[in-house]
């Protein structure tokens, strides 16, 4: 406290705050590292005590991203050692974390930045540190009151580290927000579009359900595979543009030709530029071999539907002669002095080697007008 009644920011600067730390495991293979404030302990705080205070501090996590209690559980001593890097004294510093664990912080611990000092406690004795740096707290999930925000922004942090290669598919920029969102139909997007966050009413388009199925799907679960090909399915009826582009880069390659089927029945460029993106040249010949000698289909040029089916999906892949002298590229940045990062080196090969979106959407309108009134297996 000053002479002159206030309090200063040195004052507070210099104060450490208490903070509770939880090495979690969502869906048993996904490391977090929960930060919350630490709550008001008792001198005798027995053993059972700490361990209820453990597990209310995983329901609390659970409610406000907005997930089932049982998909978290804690941490064993070896997981602690080998994906935490933590002793069995605790963590000993936060700037040594692993890059794939994800720090998920308490909304009561959103204004402490990078000068501020916190005391730890976990494992055997608390003891102080510094925060994060600017750095980790610019890629940790910063929770708030909303349980929708927290629950995208955890679901989306999940994918850092599993990276789709993947080039720009039919994508716009929403006016509101100014994120990429896929588009069902062919751009330019009209003025009143914007992406499924800024649309209102919430979610509409289901999209936390899919990334919460993308989830189950990588972290091994059975049924996992049946559940991400049936909301494909039921959003490309649909024409939720974003659901479909979520569940077929994880799928990819798509080896089934209803998929190709659906997105054609569909009549929306956007969606099956997506769908023929991710498919394999089998499936896309399949689909089209099902309906070929169907007496509705007699005066149909199947031939020239073909041709033009093969040139949409050559505008999205790279030709063998580009990919091998992408890869020539890709090893010489690598070696000295240049030396450049894996990222770094993504997008020099984007750049290098872009795929023509203008031939790919006048490909697919060709497509969708040789088929139209075409009769196509449901």
């Amino acid at each position: 406290m000053g002479t002159d009644g206030y309090s200063h920011g040195s004052d507070h600067l210099k104060t450490c705050v208490d903070v509770d730390v939880s090495a979690l495991k969502f869906l048993q293979r996904f490391p977090l590292l929960w930060f919350r404030k630490r709550t008001d302990a008792t001198p005798k705080e027995t053993q059972q005590s700490a361990f209820e205070e453990a597990e209310a501090g995983k329901r609390e996590l659970a409610t406000l991203i907005d997930i089932k209690v049982g998909q978290l559980k804690f941490a064993t001593a070896k997981e602690l050692k080998t994906q935490f890097h933590a002793s069995k004294a605790g963590l000993a510093d936060l700037s040594s974390l692993p890059k794939d664990v994800m720090v998920l912080i308490h909304p009561d611990l959103r204004l402490l930045d990078a000068r501020s000092d916190v005391v730890l406690h976990h494992g055997a004795k608390p003891h102080a540190t510094p925060w994060f740096s600017a750095e980790t707290l610019a890629a940790a999930v910063m929770l708030s009151s909303s349980q929708q925000l927290n629950n995208v922004s955890f679901l989306e942090q999940l994918d850092r580290g599993v990276r789709v290669t993947e080039p720009q598919l039919v994508q716009v920029r929403c006016p509101k927000c100014g994120r990429l969102g896929a588009l069902a139909n062919a751009p330019p997007a009209p003025p009143t579009w914007r992406c499924n966050g800024c649309r209102g009413r919430g979610d509409p388009e289901g999209c936390r359900n899919a990334r919460r199925a993308v989830a189950a799907y990588r972290s091994g679960h059975y049924r996992g595979e049946a559940t991400l090909k049936s909301m494909l399915q039921s959003a490309i009826k649909r024409g939720h543009a974003e659901v479909a582009l979520l569940c077929a880069r994880v799928l990819a390659p798509l080896d089934s030709p209803s998929f190709v089927a659906s997105a054609l029945r569909a009549r929306r460029p956007g969606l099956l530029s997506t769908v023929l993106s991710f498919s394999t040249e089998r499936a896309a010949k399949e689909a089209l071999d099902q309906v070929e000698h169907h007496w509705l289909n007699t005066n149909r040029d199947f031939q020239l539907i073909r041709e033009h089916l093969r040139n949409a999906r050559a505008a999205f892949f790279l030709k063998p002669a580009d990919e091998a002298t992408a890869k020539h590229l890709i090893y010489l940045f690598r070696k000295p002095p240049l030396r450049l990062p894996r990222p770094a080196l993504e997008t020099v090969k984007s750049f290098i080697f872009s795929r023509d979106l203008c031939e790919l959407i006048r490909e697919t309108l060709m497509v969708l007008n040789l088929t139209d009134g075409m009769y196509i297996r449901s």
